[in-house]
């Protein structure tokens, strides 16, 4: 009993060597068993292509990045393919301290054009806005852009800028009418809107022009819930101007 287990042992200890011979054998150059499982992985500064590691090939002015896996650029230069290029700050710009891209970008007041850094030309009454696209610039509350200018927002009599401050509307009880602002007329039986710039007839009327009209009710009849027309009771249909008990 004691010859079988002893060779048992050692049959399992012979493939077990066998095994770790074969896999260390496998092993391409410049490579180690995997951390994570079978299989293996190239050694820092190499990279896997196909079943061979190779070493990672990094340019002047180039370093090997965290993981080892690959390279960029030093400070102040930008990859170009597999070299690594001076960065070409224009004036008006900065170097961003990126190793992408440009590498740079426009300092305030600037926008990127045709890989240059042109001034924004900032009207009288505005201001400059942190924008790299469109024009660069807004203009203060009571004014409006018309073209590259800033113009005066002309506000009437009865009327207030609104909060984007670039135009106006009426007050309440006034409505717009051209370049003014016009008192709204209430009729009687009527009351101003919620917003204010026109008028509603009181519950029991309906709007008949510029003016409010009492509701004429037929009989089994009561007002909607608009309080501005109304519909029949139930049991009855509504024909024509009357209400018919329903069959």
């Amino acid at each position: 009993m004691r010859l079988q287990l002893t060779a048992w042992l050692l049959t399992g200890f012979t493939l077990i060597g066998g095994a770790l011979a074969q896999t260390t054998a496998v092993l391409p150059a410049n490579a180690v068993a995997s951390r994570y499982g079978d299989g293996w992985q190239c050694m820092r500064g190499h990279e896997r292509i196909d079943k061979v590691c190779n070493p990672i090939q990094v340019p002047e002015h180039g370093f090997l990045n965290f993981s080892g896996e690959g390279w960029q650029c030093e400070r102040n230069y930008v990859r170009r393919g597999q070299a690594c290029l001076p960065i070409r700050v224009p004036a008006g710009g900065y170097a961003d301290g990126t190793t992408f891209g440009d590498g740079w970008r426009c300092s305030r007041g600037f926008q990127e054009r045709d890989g240059a850094c042109a001034k924004v030309a900032v009207p009288v009454n505005g201001y400059l806005v942190s924008s790299a696209y469109g024009r660069g610039w807004e203009c203060v509350r009571g004014f409006r852009r018309q073209d590259s200018q800033c113009v005066a927002v002309v506000v009437p009599a009865h009327a207030f800028l609104r909060d984007s401050g670039d135009s106006w509307e009426c007050e309440r009880g006034y409505a717009t009418v051209g370049q003014r602002c016009d008192p709204v007329i209430v009729p009687p039986n009527a009351y101003l809107s919620g917003r204010g710039t026109g008028w509603e007839c009181e519950r029991g009327f309906r709007q008949v022009a510029s003016r409010c009209e009492a509701l004429k009710l037929p009989a089994h009849a009561l007002l909607d819930d608009s309080g501005n027309a109304w519909r029949c009771d139930l049991g009855f249909r509504k024909q024509d101007h009357i209400c018919v008990a329903e069959r």
